[in-house]
């Protein structure tokens, strides 16, 4: 397998694996483990935005543009179409 052909495969799996999480966030039979999830989540972003991840000064965060303040999965920054 060519390395294009698993960055394929890997982001299929990745995309899938968003999606189901997205049916069973929106699942009133999942709302039990919903913040749990959600500190997992924001733990792993944070982990990525220290690592540079998300632009050197968190510009890129999808929590929010770090430049213009600090933000969770619980206090995001509203992002605005362009």
């Amino acid at each position: 397998m060519t390395k294009n052909k698993v960055s394929a495969d890997v982001k299929a799996n990745v995309l899938s694996v968003l999606e189901e999480i997205k049916n069973r966030v929106n699942n009133p039979s999942w709302d039990g483990e919903i913040e749990e999830w959600a500190e997992s989540l924001d733990s792993m972003l944070e982990d990525m935005k220290n690592d540079d991840q998300f632009g050197t000064e968190g510009q890129v965060d999808p929590r929010g543009d770090f430049r213009n303040g600090e933000f969770s999965i619980w206090v995001m920054e509203i992002k605005k179409e362009v």
